[in-house]
C-alpha cells in the first residue's frame, strides 16, 4: 500500500500511522492519527478485523472526511463476528457522516491526481482518461485495468 501511494507520484501529504515504527518506506511515522499534529482529509486503513472500530473512531475525532478500508473480516466472511463488526462499522461511519470504500477493498486509483491508494503499484502506470472503471469484484477490477494498460485504454480512476 505505500509502495503504491509514495512511488505512484502523489503530491499530497502522506503521513503513516504505525505504534511501532517511526519510519515507514522512508517517511516519519505517528504512533496514532490523533497524534498528528494538522488535519487529515483521509485515512487509508489496513490493521487487523479488531482493531478497525477503534482505529476509525480515532479517525472521526481527528476530523478525517473519507476512510478507504483494505482490512477483511467483516460480513463477507459469513461467520457472525464478522457481521457484527460490520454492523458496528456502518452505525459509526454513519454517525460521523464518513464515506467509506471497503472493508474488504483492494482500494482506489485517480490517476488524475496521481493517487494510487491500492495494493497493486502498476496501477500507477494507467493513463489518466475519462473513463471510471466501477466493480464490487477486485479480480474483475485487476483484469479489467491491465486489459486496459495492455490496449492503450486511458482510465482515470478505479
Amino acid at each position: 500500500m505505500m509502495k503504491s501511494l509514495v512511488e505512484g507520484g502523489y503530491g499530497g501529504r502522506i503521513v503513516p500511522v504505525n505504534p511501532g515504527r517511526r519510519e515507514v518506506a522512508g517517511l516519519a511515522s505517528v504512533p496514532s492519527v490523533l497524534e498528528h499534529p494538522g488535519s487529515l482529509d483521509a485515512a487509508i486503513i489496513v490493521v487487523p478485523a479488531g482493531r478497525v472500530e477503534r482505529v476509525f473512531e480515532e479517525c472521526a475525532e481527528k476530523g478525517v472526511r473519507g476512510i478507504v478500508l483494505i482490512t477483511a473480516g467483516f460480513k463477507e466472511i459469513e461467520d457472525p463476528e464478522g457481521a457484527l463488526r460490520q454492523e458496528r462499522l456502518v452505525a459509526l461511519a454513519e454517525r460521523s457522516r464518513i464515506p467509506v470504500v471497503g472493508p474488504n477493498t483492494f482500494g482506489m486509483v485517480n490517476r488524475h491526481v496521481n493517487l494510487n491508494a491500492s495494493f497493486t503499484p502498476e496501477f500507477s502506470l494507467l493513463e489518466p482518461g475519462g473513463i471510471s472503471l466501477v466493480s464490487q469484484s477486485g479480480g474483475i477490477s485487476h483484469l479489467l485495468a491491465f486489459m486496459a494498460m495492455e490496449q492503450g485504454v486511458r482510465i482515470g480512476k478505479v
